[in-house]
This record gives structure tokens, sequence and C-alpha cells, in this order.
């Protein structure tokens, strides 16, 4: 989910979702982390928003050789937070650091890269006492082979996990329905969910989802999903949590950064450039669904708002399922 940029600290929206008499238990929450323009947040505003933080790996292991740099995250808490924040911190710390962490399980390597992971929550714990901090894709997300030797691999984590205040698992789609079927996405979500839900006990969840195909996709890659596709997977997510979970706060979070990236687009532009090919990529989705003549402002502003839309629904549907 690294994209190229030294520090990239995401805000993100907090919306209590009331549950109904047919959908009994506590609410989850609703967290949707986005460069969502001010005006469509004021068009929102019933969400009741709040905010919480990504720190990007740049801000944990900026030589990405899989060692954190104490003093740079040290530094970077110091900096941007006082010492009483309270709010949900995500650590995204990916590429070498989650490569080491994921591969040769129980092996010395692993071992070491467990032990970094570790003194990255030490040290979030140490600056910030009272933040609610956890890694991004941890448990680990399988599309394939979601078996015993998966969830084996997931156990060597655990560690992580217990010392962990919430859980924040990947749950990006990476192919159409049109590829796949819908119903095989819907498996995919609910199942890395339940991994997520086995592994947390009784700490929070909230799953990551993007409305975009994911970039491994070669032949769609950044593509929105359809809107009946979109609210199935917000529906499914929130379903598997209400009927697994055993918390209180649980929910969703939206990431994207299409600001950004249209940024990237049209800066981007010297084929020797390390960025130019994901920049033209994003270039091919965005074009292929931006109306004649519309500016990126305004195409990223009307997704953002279909999204929000589509979200609605898919919570719509989950609070009137039987």
């Amino acid at each position: 989910m690294r994209v190229g940029v030294s520090l990239f600290l995401l805000t993100f929206l907090s919306v209590w979702i009331s549950s109904c008499a047919d959908n009994a238990g506590p609410p989850p929450i609703f967290l949707i982390a986005e460069d969502v323009s001010t005006s469509l947040l004021n068009a929102n505003s019933d969400l009741n928003i709040g905010k919480a933080y990504m720190v990007n790996g740049s801000k944990i292991d900026p030589d990405n050789d899989g060692y954190l740099n104490d003093s740079i995250l040290r530094n970077y808490l110091l900096e941007n937070f006082t010492r009483d924040f309270s709010g949900y911190l995500i650590l995204d710390w990916e590429e070498r650091g989650l490569e080491r962490l994921n591969t040769n399980p129980k092996s010395a390597t692993q071992e070491t890269q467990i032990q970094e992971f570790l003194r990255g929550l030490q040290i979030v714990h140490s600056v910030l006492p009272s933040a609610k901090a956890g890694y991004y894709a941890i448990p680990f997300r399988y599309y394939y082979n979601r078996n015993a030797t998966w969830r084996a691999l997931n156990d060597t984590a655990q560690r992580i996990i217990d010392a962990s205040d919430a859980v924040f698992p990947s749950v990006y789609v990476f192919y159409l329905s049109s590829q796949v079927g819908r119903s095989a996405n819907l498996d995919y979500i609910s199942d890395n969910i339940k991994e997520a839900l086995r592994m947390a006990g009784n700490k929070p969840v909230f799953p990551f989802i993007w409305a975009r195909v994911h970039n491994s996709n070669t032949t769609s890659p950044y593509r929105t999903f359809d809107s009946a596709d979109f609210q199935a997977y917000v529906t499914g997510a929130l379903q598997t949590l209400e009927t697994n979970s055993k918390k209180n706060s649980r929910g969703i979070v939206w990431w994207g950064s299409d600001k950004y990236w249209a940024n990237m687009i049209q800066t981007t532009t010297n084929p020797s450039d390390p960025l130019y090919s994901q920049a033209q990529a994003i270039k091919t989705a965005f074009d292929a669904e931006r109306l004649g003549g519309e500016s990126y402002t305004t195409y990223i502003d009307r997704i953002h708002t279909q999204v929000l839309s589509d979200f609605r629904t898919g919570i719509d549907a989950f609070r009137s399922a039987p």
C-alpha cells in the first residue's frame, strides 16, 4: 500500500452505525481512510466524522531493510501527536518488513522480524500510552489456499496481534466479479475477516477495503468497482464481523489515495521516473472513467460521492438482513 512518498498520513472518519432490532448486537465503527473533499465531508456530516491516523513505512523503516529506525519513528510520533492522543494509530510496515515476516515461518529471520514489529508497538505505547495501535495487513491476506497452512503461518504472528490494541487486516479485492464471480470475492473477504477475528480474541477488528481493483490485476488495475459489487462487499464484510465478533468496536476502513494519484499522473511524465509505469496504469484507469471534459478533481469528487452512497446502501442491506 506504500505509494512512493516519504510520508503518507491518512485521515479517517469514524461513524457509529446503529444496529436495529433485526440485526441485534453492538454497532460497528465505520472508518474511512480517503482524501475526501471538505464539501463532501460537510454533505455527509450526519456520519459523525472523526479522525484516526496511519504511519507510513518510511517513518518506520526508511531504508526498507526490515529493521525499525527507533529515532525516526519516535521523533515522528513526538512531532505529530500529543502524549494524550487516544485514537487509532495504524502502522503500515510493508515491503521488506512484511516480506521477512511472512516467509520462512519459525526461522531465525522471521523471529528477528517479529521482534522488530513488537518493538514498533513498544515505541508507540511508550510515546503515546493511550493510542490504540496495530499493524496494517496482519494477519496475512490470502486470496487462494486459505487452508491450514495459511492459518499456521498467521499463527506465527500471534505475538504481534497480542501486543496490538486493534487488528487491521486487508481485504482488498484483486478481481472484478466478471473475472472470478462475486461469490468468490465475498468468500475471500469473509474468510480473511474470520481469520483476523480468530486471532484478535476480544480486540476490535477493522478490515481495510478499497473501492478500486487491486493494482496487481493485470487487465483492470485501479478500476472502480461497479456499485452493486462494492455494496455487496461492504455488506459481506459487516455481516462477517457481526456474526463472528465478540467485541463492541468493529467496522470497515475505506482506504484510497485518489488525489495523490491524480497529482502523480500530472507530474510523473518522464519515462525514466521509477513511478512512471504506475502513473500510466493509474491514468489509464482514471481516464477510462472520467466523463468528457471532466477534471481530475471533479472526477474524484464524483467517485467519492458514489462510493459513500455505495457504503450507505451496503450498510442498509447489512442492517436489514435477518
